[in-house]
């Protein structure tokens, strides 16, 4: 059998580059992964977060929390029969209520937590004066689990929708968020209001109520990281981190980074609260202006007889 000469060059030089570059081909597929991790709170957050709690791994703080005198106290023999009674009553009264409220089972949601777990606020358009709050964010992050992370969060807007509740879809950077006015009735259940005193709103003769500000909650999933906030304007700093952005994080500040360093790099459990800025804001708040119409302390509608006849009030 003859082979033309110049078609085995061309199979010799087409073997010779599938050699050099199947190796390079195999390395990217089994040694990268196929999904970056989530970074942790100090790379998402913004940079001028008042308040950070969080907990970098929930699969290992649970084996922590194992240890510690209070659980183990908790998990005693002696305390089984209070336990018990104590969380018959919980799942009863206010996990069941709270199933109930929302039309979701919870045990879909407690193991939700496999990555860091993060609660801030952070200062955005927060000046203490106009009736503005710090901005919240939430963030959760489900590893392995964020195909059932997805499946809770469809059930749960299918549930708002059915249940008549106005929501919307938003996009930021690229990340689906479900968007539901706060202020709206209905919106946070009864049986978390019933933990909280309520007071009869009491309004001070001469002084102007206070104008209602409306907040929106917002709940997206980038990969495995549940985002949820209050703010358009902090969720979108977050989104940006997670999508190849470079803006300012809080782990640029050196305060914060310094102290994580020091204290809090191989914590399971941290919190770091930035005094100055918060300071900072509420020396800049004006005294309030008097009130004439407020009624003085001890003030007496109707006139004091005396020896001598009436004496006015004022």
């Amino acid at each position: 059998m003859f082979v033309p000469l110049g078609l085995m060059t061309k199979f010799f030089f087409a073997a010779r580059t599938v050699e050099k570059i199947l190796p390079l081909l195999l390395a990217w597929v089994f040694l990268l992964p196929s999904k970056a991790a989530i970074p942790p709170a100090e790379q998402l957050l913004p940079p001028d977060s008042l308040l950070v709690v969080t907990i970098p791994d929930c699969a290992k703080m649970r084996g922590v929390y194992n240890k510690i005198p209070l659980a183990q106290f908790w998990e005693d023999a002696a305390m089984k029969p209070f336990r018990e009674k104590f969380l018959a009553k919980w799942k009863t009264e206010f996990v069941g209520s709270l199933e109930r409220d929302l039309g979701v089972k919870m045990d879909a949601y407690t193991s939700l937590p496999q990555g860091q777990f993060t609660f801030a606020l952070t200062k955005e358009d927060w000046n203490a004066i106009d009736g503005n709050s710090p901005a919240i964010i939430i963030l959760l992050d489900a590893k392995e689990r964020s195909g059932q992370l997805k499946t809770n969060l469809a059930e749960l807007r299918k549930k708002w929708l059915e249940a008549g509740k106005p929501l919307k879809a938003e996009k930021i950077r690229g990340i689906e968020f479900s968007i539901v006015p706060w202020s709206s009735n209905g919106i946070v259940p009864e049986t978390i209001k019933q933990f909280f005193p309520q007071y009869a709103e009491i309004q001070e003769l001469g002084k102007e109520s206070p104008t209602p500000v409306l907040t929106d909650l917002m709940i997206g999933q980038h990969e495995s990281l549940l985002i949820a906030g209050n703010s358009i304007k902090a969720i979108d700093k977050v989104a940006a981190r997670l999508t190849g952005g470079t803006t300012p994080c809080l782990g640029d500040d050196a305060s914060f980074e310094a102290n994580r360093l020091a204290r809090f790099r191989d914590s399971p459990f941290f919190a770091w609260f930035n005094a100055k800025t918060f300071f900072d804001v509420m020396s800049k708040v004006p005294p309030e202006k008097p009130n004439r119409k407020r009624p003085l302390p001890f003030q007496c509608s109707r006139p004091i007889k005396s020896s001598s006849g009436l004496v006015s009030p004022r």
